[in-house]
C-alpha cells in the first residue's frame, strides 16, 4: 500500500528524465538515478514503464509532443503563411536550447535515439517546408529555405554560448529579408 502513495505519474518521470538530459546528459537516465531524483523506489519506475528501452520511447514521444508537435500546433493558429512562419521562428527562438543540444549528444552515442531525431528533423523541415511554400518561388525554394531556416536553428543551438532568443530573432529577420519574407506579422 506504501507503493501506491508513492507513484509518480508518467508525466513526473518523463518531466524528470527532460531535466536530467539538460543537467547531466543521457547517462543519468537510470531506474536508480531517476528514482533518486523522483524520491521513489523502481516499483513506480515499472509501474509505468516496462523497461528502461520503453521509457526511452516514451521520453521521446513525449519531446516530440512538447518541443516539436505543440510548437506545430501553436504556430498553426496564426491567420497566414507570413504570421505562420513569424510565430513559428518566434516559438523556436524561444525555446530553451539545452535541451536541443542533450538530445543531439545523446543522438550521436545511441543508433535509436538517431533513428528518431532523424524522423523529428525530417517532420519539422517537412512543415517548415510547408509554412514557406505559399511565400516562396516554388517548392524548390521553399526547400531550400526550410533547409536554411532550420541550419541556422540548430547552428544556433551549437554556438558557445548559444545564441538568445533575441539575438535568433535578429538573425531571422536578416536571413527572411534577403528572400523579401515579412519576419513579423502585420498588427
Amino acid at each position: 500500500m506504501a507503493e501506491r502513495k508513492e507513484l509518480r505519474s508518467q508525466g513526473d518521470w518523463l518531466a524528470a528524465g527532460l531535466h536530467v538530459l539538460v543537467a547531466v546528459g543521457a547517462e543519468g537516465l537510470t531506474v536508480d538515478g531517476l528514482c533518486r531524483r523522483l524520491g521513489v523506489t523502481k516499483g513506480s519506475f515499472y509501474h509505468h514503464f516496462a523497461n528502461h528501452h520503453a521509457y526511452t520511447e516514451a521520453l521521446l514521444a513525449y519531446w516530440e509532443q512538447e518541443h516539436t508537435l505543440t510548437i506545430i500546433r501553436l504556430s498553426e493558429q496564426a491567420p497566414d503563411p507570413a504570421a505562420r512562419l513569424a510565430q513559428l521562428t518566434r516559438l523556436v527562438a524561444a525555446a530553451a536550447p539545452e535541451l536541443e543540444i542533450a538530445i543531439r549528444a545523446w543522438a550521436l552515442r545511441d543508433p535509436f535515439v538517431r533513428a528518431y531525431q532523424a524522423r523529428i528533423d525530417r517532420l519539422r523541415l517537412a512543415y517548415l517546408q510547408e509554412v514557406c511554400l505559399p511565400l516562396a518561388r516554388d517548392p524548390e525554394h521553399a526547400a531550400v529555405l526550410a533547409r536554411l531556416l532550420y541550419s541556422v536553428y540548430i547552428g544556433a543551438h551549437q554556438m558557445v554560448p548559444p545564441l538568445s532568443a533575441d539575438e535568433q530573432h535578429q538573425i531571422n529577420v536578416e536571413l527572411l529579408g534577403l528572400y523579401r519574407i515579412p519576419a513579423e506579422a502585420d498588427p
